[in-house]
C-alpha cells in the first residue's frame, strides 16, 4: 500500500493526519514544521548540479556522494511519482496567479510527507498593455523533494562523521508547478547520464576523498554551449596545513625574579573550518639583569629549547572576550648564565587564559626529577 502522510498548511484544505509523537524534539531556532520538512543537513549536501531549462525553470540537484547519484539517474519517474501524489491535492493548489512551494519528503519509515504554502493570497499583481489589464505572476513555485539513502557500507561525510545512510535534496523552480510534466520527456535522463559520465571521469575524486569535495555542475537543454563540466569548489582555506615563522615576547615571574624574553622558531599549523591547531617549536632566551659593583647592569641569558601547542577558534562572538588559552608548552635548558636557573631545568605550562593574542601563561621550572620546583607566571604576547 502506498504510504502517504499529509500535511498541508494552507487554509481549506484536506485533514491533517499526526506528524509527530509526543516525545517529539526540535532544535532551538527551528519550527517543527521546518525540521519535519527540511530533515536535511545541508552541510552533508556536499555535490550540487543545476539543469538549466528553457524560459527560467531548472532543477537544482544537491547529493552527498556519487551512489546517491546512481540511485537518482532515472529522476523523470521520480518526478512522475510526485506529479502523481501532488495530484490528490489538486484542489488545494488551485490559482494560477498565486506562488507556491510544495515540500516533498520520504522519512526514515518511507512515509511521504508533502507541506504546501500559497504566497501573496492578499497581494494581487497587475499589467496595463494598449488598456487591457491582465492578472501577472511574480514568484515562481518551487518544488522540493528530499529524503534519505541508505549505503550497505558507513562512509566518511565530512572530517569527524562516518554514516550509512545520507540525504538528497532535489529543487525543482518553475513558472507553474504544473509545467514539470512537461518536461519528462528524457531530456532530464540524459544529463543525468552526463553528469554521471563526468564524475566518472574524474579522475582525482575518490570515495575515500568524498568528504573532502564539493563538485559542482551546470547543464544547460536549451543551449549545451554553457554547460559547465564538473569541477571541485571546495575551499582549500577551510581544510590546510602550512609552515609559517614563530615569534612572540614575554615577561615571566620565577621564584620571586622576573625576566623578559623572546621567542623565535617556526610553527606548522593545521586549520579546520575556522579551527587553528599550532604546533611551535622555538629558541627562547630569558634575560636576567644585574648591577655590578660599578654600577653597570650585566645581562645574564639562558636559553632554553620549547615546544607550545594550542587550539584556536575563531569567532566574531568570542575573539574580543577573555577565554581558556587551552595553551601547552615544554621546555629544556641548554645554555645557563648566572645562578638565576639551575642546570638541566626543565620547565612545562599549563593552560591560562588569553585576550586576542596576549596570553596568560602558568609555567612551572624545576630540575633533576622535580627538585627545586618553582611555579612561575608568563605574559606574553604573540606576534603573528
Amino acid at each position: 500500500m502506498k504510504k502517504i502522510l499529509l500535511v498541508c498548511l494552507a487554509s481549506g484544505m484536506v485533514t491533517v493526519l499526526p506528524a509527530q509523537s509526543e516525545g517529539w524534539t526540535y532544535y532551538q531556532g527551528i519550527t517543527k514544521s521546518d525540521q519535519l520538512f527540511n530533515p536535511v543537513n545541508t552541510n552533508w549536501l556536499r555535490h550540487r548540479f543545476i539543469i538549466d531549462l528553457e524560459k527560467g525553470n531548472r532543477v537544482d540537484i544537491q547529493v552527498a556522494n556519487k551512489i546517491q547519484l546512481l540511485r537518482l539517474l532515472n529522476i523523470d519517474s521520480i518526478f512522475l511519482k510526485v506529479i502523481a501524489d501532488l495530484k490528490l491535492l489538486k484542489d488545494s493548489l488551485a490559482g494560477e496567479l498565486f506562488s507556491k512551494r510544495i515540500d516533498y519528503t520520504t522519512d526514515m519509515a518511507g512515509y511521504v510527507k508533502i507541506r504546501t504554502r500559497i504566497y501573496d493570497r492578499t497581494v494581487s499583481h497587475y499589467v496595463i498593455q494598449k488598456g487591457e489589464v491582465a492578472a501577472l505572476k511574480v514568484e515562481q513555485d518551487t518544488l522540493v523533494i528530499s529524503g534519505f539513502i541508505k549505503l550497505e557500507k558507513a562512509e566518511r561525510i565530512s572530517l569527524r562523521g562516518i554514516y550509512n545512510t545520507f540525504p538528497y535534496r532535489i529543487t525543482a523552480l518553475l513558472n507553474n508547478y504544473e509545467q514539470l510534466e512537461n518536461y519528462l520527456n528524457g531530456n532530464l535522463n540524459i544529463m543525468m547520464e552526463q553528469i554521471r559520465s563526468e564524475w566518472n571521469s574524474y579522475s582525482k575524486w575518490t570515495p575515500e576523498k568524498n568528504w573532502k569535495y564539493n563538485l559542482y555542475g551546470y547543464y544547460n537543454t536549451a543551449d549545451p554551449g554553457k554547460n559547465r563540466r564538473i569541477k571541485n569548489t571546495w575551499n582549500r582555506n577551510q581544510y590546510h596545513s602550512s609552515f609559517a615563522p614563530y615569534v612572540h615576547i614575554a615577561v615571566q615571574g620565577i621564584n620571586g625574579r622576573y625576566s623578559p624574553s623572546v621567542a623565535t622558531g617556526m610553527e606548522y599549523i593545521k586549520s579546520y573550518g575556522n579551527t587553528e591547531n599550532h604546533f611551535q617549536l622555538y629558541w627562547e632566551p630569558y634575560f636576567y639583569f644585574e648591577k655590578t659593583n660599578t654600577g653597570k647592569n650585566k645581562l645574564f641569558r639562558n636559553d632554553f629549547v620549547s615546544f607550545q601547542h594550542t587550539s584556536t577558534t575563531f569567532s566574531d562572538n568570542e575573539k574580543n572576550k577573555v577565554r581558556f588559552s587551552g595553551l601547552f608548552s615544554a621546555g629544556y635548558l641548554i645554555h645557563r648564565s648566572g645562578d638565576y636557573l639551575e642546570k638541566n631545568t626543565f620547565k612545562f605550562g599549563v593552560p591560562g587564559v588569553q585576550f586576542r593574542f596576549l596570553f596568560l601563561h602558568p609555567e612551572f621550572v624545576f630540575n633533576n626529577l622535580f627538585k627545586n620546583f618553582h611555579p612561575g607566571l608568563k605574559l606574553m604576547l604573540y606576534l603573528d
